[in-house]
């Protein structure tokens, strides 16, 4: 199965897969598949999260403020 197979299959996946669990289907497919991760985190919406720095500000975390696994 070619890439794009993969990344094809793996969007279908996510259009059955229920969206309340997005989070822990997303983590658990992008350990499965390294190599798409970057694909199948851009191409699958995912719910907004507010989180605190260390100095007490809030920010997005969301893939404009992501820099490869950290925000």
């Amino acid at each position: 199965m070619s890439e794009d197979d993969t990344l094809t299959a793996v969007l279908d996946l996510f259009r059955r897969l229920p969206p309340n669990r997005v989070d822990k289907n997303l983590e658990s497919v992008c350990e499965l598949l390294p190599d798409l991760a970057d694909d199948i985190l851009s191409s699958v919406d995912q719910p907004l999260k507010v989180q605190t720095d260390a100095s007490g500000r809030q920010y997005l975390v969301c893939d404009y403020n992501r820099d490869m696994d950290s925000y």
